[in-house]
């Protein structure tokens, strides 16, 4: 009751109704005059401003930590498939036939392949929203960048004019009833008393130089067909290659379809990119696209001939090195290199290769990196098989139980640079690979949520 009636006196908070009403600003008018070098300088700040370069980091980070997700969320499910595979071979060659043994097992895994494929598809949808936010700020940024050209084009057309008005006055020709000719000029060139008449005829806000800039390229970007818009941009390839590889390991794997059937003619994204019985080979694709698919790979280092630790690979010539052991190649001819004025580089050190190498010519191949890993899951696993016999009881319910746990955890397990590998080694020292792996709507990028919840539902 007490406090019923100290509420009772308190002073109420003012209402809508008592606070000051929203300022009505008048309505625009473009400006008189061409902006003077201290607004201009205030226009190009805006881009230092607003942090488009960190933006656009964090945007490629995103790209980068959604297409590894992928990879790892399908690298998982194909451990399982691979490893219940082999039990399954093993048992049937020890026992005969299994007698439906296996159709709890088989059944838990197509739940999670179904789980698997849903979230994939759910991050297919954010990459290409990534890249539309991409597009987003490079259209903000060159329609800042055009407002500044052209307010700059400004004073300078504006300073034209008055030198010719200026030159006419001093010297005015007169016309036979003595009236100056200059003058009735001027007058028919720019009337002030017309609706919207500036001091310069002509002359255009900068904000209306943005907005219609901004607008017209919006527009073009979106009516672009998704292939145009997706397919060739690298970061959606990459995407592609990098799921591809995953939900398709081994080297008798199919090739990766082409990028002009990613998008068919309705514009929805082709289904090759979660259900793995319909990836085939796409019409058109040479024979040197499937010799990349079923590639043999070779771990070991041409110049030091050991495992490879931190593998980088040449954006010129398709041959793969240890990083330091190519760097330090590359000093070492750079010294006279330096003294002639020229780049450092090197031959490329692969027998029967001409291909000159810089420091900037070798990076990390991603997808070079995750086949090496995966040789090396696929040894240690037959190492585990082995060790633990047939590991029957329980192996339905361990898919089953621990999948959610399983995707939760991939990123822990991600392998960072610089770790040794322990892969199969084969006799040659060259990675013989295509021509590189590709590593860009204001749409919100879509919360993924929770992989836990995913699977639970």
């Amino acid at each position: 009751m007490a406090s019923r009636q100290r509420q009772s006196v308190m002073p109420g908070t003012p209402s809508a109704q008592t606070r000051p009403g929203t300022i009505q600003l008048p309505a625009y008018e473009p400006p008189s005059y061409p902006l003077n070098p201290a607004a201009q300088r205030k226009l190009a700040n805006l881009e230092t401003t607003y942090a488009f370069a960190k933006l656009t980091s964090h945007l490629n980070r995103a790209n980068g930590s959604v297409t590894n997700a992928a990879g790892l969320v399908n690298d998982r499910y194909a451990e399982k498939q691979d490893r219940h595979r082999r039990r399954k071979s093993r048992r049937q060659s020890e026992n005969g036939d299994d007698d439906g043994a296996d159709h709890d097992t088989e059944q838990a895994l197509e739940e999670m392949r179904q789980k698997v494929d849903k979230m994939t598809q759910r991050m297919e949808e954010s990459i290409r929203k990534i890249i539309d936010s991409q597009q987003a700020v490079s259209c903000v940024q060159e329609a800042l960048v055009h407002a500044r050209s052209q307010a700059a084009q400004s004073i300078t057309q504006s300073t034209q004019r008055t030198t010719q008005r200026s030159q006419r006055r001093a010297r005015p020709p007169r016309s036979d009833d003595g009236t100056d000719v200059s003058d009735l000029e001027d007058d028919e060139d720019w009337d002030p008393t017309a609706p919207g008449a500036t001091s310069t005829p002509g002359l255009q806000g900068a904000s209306a130089l943005f907005s219609d800039r901004l607008q017209r390229g919006t527009e073009k970007y979106k009516a672009l067909p998704r292939g145009a818009r997706y397919a060739q941009n690298q970061a959606y390839v990459s995407f592609r290659r990098l799921v591809h590889d995953a939900q398709h390991p081994g080297e008798d794997a199919p090739p990766l379809p082409a990028p002009h059937t990613w998008f068919p003619e309705s514009g929805a994204p082709a289904p090759g990119v979660t259900l793995r019985s319909q990836v085939t080979q796409a019409e058109g694709d040479s024979d040197d696209d499937i010799a990349i698919q079923r590639e043999r790979i070779s771990t070991k280092c041409p110049l030091t001939l050991k495992e490879f630790v931190d593998p980088v690979t040449s954006r010129k010539c398709p041959h793969t090195f240890e990083r330091e052991a190519i760097l330090s190649l590359i000093r070492q001819a750079g010294s006279l290199d330096r003294r002639r004025g020229v780049v450092a580089h090197v031959q490329c050190p692969v027998p029967g290769c001409s291909t000159l190498l810089t420091a900037n010519d070798v990076a990390v191949d991603q997808l070079l990196v995750r086949k090496i890993r995966r040789i090396q899951q696929s040894r240690q696993r037959e190492d585990e098989d082995e060790e633990d016999g047939d590991g029957i009881a329980g192996e339905a319910e361990s898919i089953a139980s621990d999948s959610a746990e399983d995707i939760d955890d991939l990123q822990r397990k991600t392998p960072r640079r610089g770790r040794s590998v322990m892969p199969k080694v084969e006799s040659s020292g060259v990675v013989r690979r295509g021509s590189g792996v590709p590593p860009r709507s204001t749409a919100t990028i879509l919360d993924l949520g929770s992989p836990e919840d995913e699977m639970t539902e």
